[in-house]
């Protein structure tokens, strides 16, 4: 069994970018490469793809040019160049050539193979210039072929060879570790799955936290699981002081040797489900605090309704999690994606999105991508209902039969005596007794409240 590279096809059966613009010898290339490639390739030879495999811009347009290379011999596997503009998420891709039945063509995406008892590991990369632009994604480019070659030993063993590709070379030494994983070598870190630990190393998205959470040099932030310090750094330089909160005892030491000389921040080694916040801000004579989190995902609404519904003196909430997770907490009530913890959010606060972080983004890489969301806590909630407790178990039990219509779930469940006394309310509200849990405002379960109090 042989390997054998080829980058750069730009291949274009679905789109007007022949390559015959860059001279005579480009012309009919793709008959060319065909040829050499039938005239080498086994079909047990592995064919290595290393980046701009197609000029197409969306997925939908590359068709053509993936059953070019499916239908040639050899098992083909593919790097994301910088102009593989179609290409979206491994899982995503994968599903692509699943239902697309190409059945020769993998990618390779912060993952590893393993042939010919080699372990075949790579990415994109970056040019390697003094502009701080193209460090910043050499240093993106750095922590994916990391997270490339701890997936291929704890998948394959540190014993075999390993084969490395990048689209673009490592052109100089200097730019090839970076102090996040510089950190982790120094402390031997690996994240924790239990604590549900994945490590933004991605500065741009940090920036971008940092300026959604409007801080001034007069504001105590609270933050929740700082894990490395990478957030924890820039807090550190926008606000008067800093609590982190870290569970992790193996991040304490981090977080204690890093910023050894800063004066404004304070450390607590505790569960923050287990914290009194309310204590905390005042202890340190602040009236109101901000709190800034990359949440882990198991633990996210837990925490996030803590922080809600014990009415604690904070103006802001702006954490990073699941993006499946933000879009519910970010709906309007009312609408597809909402859910009960939707009512809960909006009735506290103002939520919106802030931004995309994908999960490149991260070591270890998760297996979806995040948002960054930012709550606004109201000074009032947004409705006033006479019994607050019935309003929210009215929420909390129709969403758990959504399924079934609102008159059949308060039924079940005896908030409404009888279905003939459920549909004389619902009418008297305004509403059809085939209405779902989602198809009614926050106002209407304030109001279907009220009714039920009476």
């Amino acid at each position: 069994m042989a390997i054998y590279v080829i980058g750069d096809l730009h291949l274009s059966f679905n789109t007007n970018k022949p390559m015959n613009v860059f001279g005579q010898n480009w012309q009919n290339y793709e008959e060319k490469i065909k040829q050499d490639w039938l005239s080498k390739v086994k079909p047990d030879d592995l064919v290595m793809l290393p980046g701009d495999f197609s000029w197409s811009m969306y997925l939908d347009e590359t068709e053509k040019d993936f059953e070019f290379i499916n239908n040639l011999p050899g098992k083909k596997i593919l790097l994301k160049g910088n102009h593989d503009y179609w290409w979206t998420t491994l899982t995503s891709m994968r599903k692509y050539i699943k239902e697309k039945d190409f059945k020769n063509i993998d990618f390779l995406y912060n993952n590893s193979y393993e042939f010919d008892n080699k372990i075949i590991v790579g990415t994109r990369g970056w040019s390697l210039s003094e502009e701080q632009e193209d460090i910043r994604l050499t240093k993106r480019e750095i922590a994916r072929l990391e997270l490339s070659i701890k997936d291929g030993i704890s998948k394959y063993g540190d014993k075999k060879e390993i084969i490395a590709f990048m689209h673009y070379p490592p052109v100089t030494k200097s730019y090839m570790n970076t102090e996040y994983i510089e950190l982790m070598k120094k402390y031997n870190i690996t994240a924790n799955k239990s604590l549900g630990q994945n490590f933004l190393v991605d500065d741009e998205s940090i920036e971008k936290i940092v300026e959604a959470s409007d801080l001034t040099t007069d504001d105590l932030v609270i933050e929740i699981g700082p894990g490395l310090g990478t957030l924890t750094q820039k807090l550190l330089e926008k606000a008067k002081k800093v609590i982190a909160i870290e569970l992790d005892k193996k991040m304490i030491k981090v977080l204690q040797d890093r910023f050894l000389l800063y004066t404004n921040l304070e450390i607590i080694n505790e569960d923050v489900l287990k914290v009194d916040l309310k204590e905390v801000i005042e202890k340190n004579g602040f009236k109101t605090a901000k709190v800034v989190a990359n949440l882990p995902y198991y633990i996210t609404t837990p925490i996030i309704m803590q922080l809600l519904e014990k009415k604690l003196p904070i103006e802001t909430i702006t954490v990073m999690i699941q993006k499946e997770v933000a879009e519910r907490l970010t709906a309007i009530p009312g609408d597809k994606y909402s859910g009960a913890i939707t009512y809960s959010v909006y009735y506290y606060s103002n939520p919106k999105v802030i931004l995309n972080v994908e999960n490149y983004k991260f070591i270890p890489a998760p297996e979806v991508d995040s948002q960054v969301i930012k709550l606004v806590l109201r000074d009032e909630p947004v409705v006033k209902p006479i019994n607050e407790e019935l309003f929210f178990r009215l929420i909390k039990i129709s969403f758990m039969q959504r399924r079934k219509t609102l008159l059949n779930a308060l039924t079940n469940t005896q908030v409404f005596i009888s279905k003939q006394e459920g549909i004389k309310i619902l009418n008297k509200l305004g509403l059809n007794e085939n209405v779902r849990a989602e198809n009614l405002t926050i106002e209407n379960y304030a109001e279907l409240a009220k009714e039920i109090s009476k």
